[in-house]
């Protein structure tokens, strides 16, 4: 089902159940909504986050939140919602990317359960290393509505919670984007906010140890102290 069929269906599926989708009321300006990186407490992630080791695992959780304009989530909800993560491969990667699994939580991408019509898709099939993206879209078709209350938030929506899986040592940048061409994202009133989202917020995650400051010092001061050795038996 493409996306612009699946839209539609959403949309009819809410005049049928007799939600209006007075979209020219909204007043949204771009920036009025963003996605956000936090851990799996909800707490907003600002700094790198690490993975000791190569196999290890780091779990977080995706929103989206709204900054302004109106209506607000809040009082009108989500009927629609989605997410694509890109990321470099050969670093990290997310182990259950697949082209299309409906209606299932699959462990490394958890979906907000209060929507019930959810599809996952990756560039590649199965357990690989070389995929590089993971998009996740779900609806709220039989529900029919979903409001940042039902898990105690406001003005924020939980998307999905993801889990990467540390493949080699290195800086991997995760980038947040709109998951497809088309409406994903849209209100409880019907409304689009897809063209109103700022995009490409980054997470850093770090594979393996990094140096503390005071070790990269001594390593200095010893490597100073061979030079000068070599210097006295010239």
């Amino acid at each position: 089902m493409t996306m612009a069929v699946r839209t539609s269906c959403w949309l009819a599926a809410l005049a049928v159940l007799g939600v209006s989708t007075p979209v020219a009321q909204a007043q949204f300006v771009p920036g009025n909504f963003n996605y956000l990186f936090a851990n799996t407490s909800g707490t907003p992630i600002t700094t790198p986050q690490t993975i000791s080791a190569v196999g290890g695992f780091l779990s977080f959780r995706v929103y989206l939140v709204q900054t302004g304009g109106s209506p607000s989530m809040d009082t009108v909800g989500l009927a629609g919602l989605g997410v694509r993560l890109t990321y470099p491969g050969g670093i990290v990667r997310i182990p259950s990317t697949s082209p299309i699994n409906m209606t299932e939580n699959k462990g490394d991408q958890v979906n907000n359960v209060g929507f019930d019509f959810v599809t996952r898709s990756g560039v590649t099939s199965g357990d690989t290393n070389t995929a590089t993206t993971a998009a996740l879209t779900e609806n709220a078709v039989g529900n029919p509505i979903v409001f940042p209350s039902d898990l105690g938030d406001s003005m924020r929506v939980l998307i999905g919670t993801f889990r990467v899986q540390a493949t080699t040592n290195g800086t991997a940048t995760i980038t947040l984007t709109d998951p497809f061409a088309g409406n994903d994202n849209i209100l409880g009133n019907g409304t689009p906010v897809d063209s109103f989202i700022t995009q490409g917020q980054t997470m850093q995650v770090q594979v393996g140890s990094v140096p503390e400051p005071g070790t990269l010092a001594l390593g200095g001061m010893a490597v100073a102290g061979l030079a000068a050795i070599r210097r006295r038996r010239r």
